[in-house]
């Protein structure tokens, strides 16, 4: 099997299901491609991340992973940190989409926490990261995150979402994200949205 999907919605699943999801995973090491959803599962907190955390790090073979943890409320910044350092086995990684849209819980140092998870990702291509609602967020964590993508230099296309209540994140945030932006010369796509609808695209 090279094509992983799963999706579930709703306060009765539990860290019990990811559980089970991680050990699934495991027994599949030649994956290509993930894609899970997992939309309002309120039940679901940090040691549920730490679980997939531990399933993800094994598929060595992984191409392009897609998790969206919409409205997961209990997620944290450790929950991030687990998360971060499951990526950096996934050197084969060439896109990734993580939607924490919702996840009031995480803060700008939860941003850190998954950006160091991106050093050792030197095929990534692109990069999609949605922080709606995430209303912890300021410019501080966007710098963390500056600074560990510009070392990614096979970069080609990003998509980072701040929309909704980021109230924190400032035009000092989007200075600071793009001096760590310029160091990627192979960028062909930006797009990066913020409070008031405002998009860049280059």
């Amino acid at each position: 099997m090279k094509i992983f999907r799963f999706k579930c919605d709703g306060d009765v699943y539990t860290n019990e299901t990811l559980k089970t999801l991680a050990h699934i995973m495991k027994s599949f090491k030649k994956l290509r491609k993930i894609d899970i959803q997992l939309i309002e599962c309120k039940a679901i907190n940090n040691e549920a991340l730490r679980d997939l955390s531990v399933g993800l790090k094994r598929l060595s073979s992984l191409r392009y992973l897609t998790v969206d943890f919409i409205d997961c409320s209990k997620f944290t910044d450790q929950g991030l940190k687990n998360f971060g350092e499951s990526l950096q086995r996934l050197t084969s990684l060439q896109s990734i989409s993580l939607n924490f849209a919702g996840c009031s819980g995480i803060t700008d140092q939860g941003l850190k926490n998954l950006g160091e998870g991106f050093d050792r990702l030197s095929s990534l291509e692109c990069i999609n990261l949605n922080f709606a609602l995430c209303v912890k967020l300021t410019d501080k964590g966007l710098k963390h995150l500056s600074e560990d993508l510009r070392r990614l230099s096979s970069l080609r296309s990003i998509n980072f979402d701040f929309t909704l209540f980021c109230q924190g994140i400032t035009d000092q945030g989007l200075k600071n994200l793009g001096e760590g932006l310029e160091k990627l010369t192979f960028l062909q796509s930006i797009s990066l949205n913020f409070k008031g609808s405002l998009t860049l695209i280059s």
